[in-house]
């Protein structure tokens, strides 16, 4: 599933062209990606909705996707498993934080920004 770009590269890439990198956030997006046969995005509420595809997880890229009845990739998303993962990376590369966009492609619980706020606040006042 996951090509060459990866938050990993892009984070080395900043810090190798200079970039200090406590001065460095980690982006996540609150909706689904390459949702082709779903045509277009969709919320995070809208992808726990759908009935017709298969959760997937890649190892590599420590996200989860979601696959067709032949096992094809249809949409790439973050969940509460994958944004601990990213919330771990910021903490062991030294990041400054996190930044999600889409708000509102959020659930109605806050599922994902209480995963981004647990893995960065809380999980950053655990080890003071």
């Amino acid at each position: 599933m996951t090509d060459t770009l990866t938050c990993a590269t892009a984070i080395s890439a900043h810090i190798t062209a200079g970039m200090p990198v406590e001065r460095l956030v980690l982006g996540i997006p609150f909706y689904g990606r390459f949702c082709k046969e779903l045509q277009g995005n969709h919320s995070y509420d809208k992808i726990k909705k759908l009935s017709d595809y298969t959760r997937q997880w890649d190892p590599f890229a420590r996200a989860p996707y979601l696959s067709d009845n032949s096992g094809n990739v249809v949409c790439s998303y973050e969940d509460e498993e994958s944004i601990r993962h990213k919330c771990e990376y910021i903490h062991e590369m030294g990041l400054l934080g996190a930044m999600y966009w889409e708000y509102d492609n959020d659930d109605m619980e806050g599922t994902l920004r209480k995963a981004v706020y647990n893995g960065i606040i809380n999980a950053h006042s655990d080890t003071q």
